[in-house]
């Protein structure tokens, strides 16, 4: 199905064009995340083409080894499955780097592998995908926590799922929206054996790991510190924000820390000796 088809059918199906309203949004407020958060916005670093051409070619070659010769004689779950899988290294990408820079090889692989480029539904749906997850795992970040990349693919999945997934699957049925057709685009045994494999993967990792992909440019202040200036003010001050931290503490806090400052008594000078 390709993209004026889904269209034509969401005037008279308010439920495609309220699920297509929705996924807009998404798209719209992860795009905007991306741009407010520091570690994320451009200018990227150095390293960032690099990585998003690898990541392009990465999910080319995944489409090319699902679609050789003999892959249809595959059984119907591992062809789900591997309709899936190129889209695994652009969202390796968004959750490490954040959506702006994985949207990029994310609409460069739909135009390139899809049948209909971007004009085909899939293409929606895996760049909303990808967009979705990056977006749900910058507050917080994957090098928080172990659980954070697993839980920004599912939220990603779910999304592209719930909203044009599920649109087209009403525009193409021509029934109204059931509960059962989305249960039933989940629970595919390719479906869910790609989603399942890949979460495991995604938690595998150390919170380490997901810090060190992050790149040296990570200046975020809701990371744990800012790769740039952390180790200094340490050094400095004795305190890994630097002099001012008290005026970034809550205010209580901050007051405490004020007042005990002025009410330390000075060093006693000693005895004093007469000349």
């Amino acid at each position: 199905m390709t993209l004026a088809t889904l269209l034509q059918a969401a005037p008279d199906r308010p439920f495609v064009a309220a699920a297509l309203l929705a996924a807009g949004l998404v798209l719209a407020t992860a795009v905007g995340a991306g741009v407010r958060s520091a570690r994320t916005r451009p200018p990227f670093p150095r390293d960032a083409a690099p990585l998003a051409l690898a990541a392009l070619v990465g999910a080319l070659a995944w489409h090319e080894a699902a679609h050789a010769p003999g892959g249809a004689d595959a059984p119907a779950w591992a062809r789900d499955a591997l309709r899936l899988a190129p889209w695994a290294p652009l969202v390796l990408l968004a959750l490490a780097r954040g959506p702006l820079l994985a949207a990029v090889p994310a609409v460069a692989f739909a135009r390139l592998a899809l049948p209909d480029g971007l004009a085909d539904v899939a293409a929606l749906h895996g760049v909303l995908a990808v967009t979705a997850a990056g977006w749900w795992a910058l507050r917080p970040p994957p090098a928080t926590h172990r659980a954070v990349a697993p839980v920004a693919l599912l939220v990603g999945a779910g999304v592209a799922t719930a909203s044009v997934g599920w649109a087209a699957r009403v525009a193409s049925d021509g029934h109204p929206p059931r509960v059962g057709d989305l249960a039933a685009l989940v629970a595919r045994p390719g479906v869910a054996l790609a989603i399942g494999l890949a979460v495991l993967l995604l938690a595998a990792p150390a919170p380490t790991w997901w810090r060190a992909a992050a790149g040296p440019a990570s200046t975020d202040p809701g990371s744990t510190r800012a790769a740039s200036g952390g180790a200094g003010e340490l050094a400095r001050t004795g305190a890994p924000w630097g002099r001012d931290a008290a005026a970034r503490l809550p205010w209580p806090a901050a007051r405490r820390r004020r007042g005990a400052r002025r009410l330390t008594p000075p060093p006693d000078p000693g005895p004093l000796r007469r000349g």
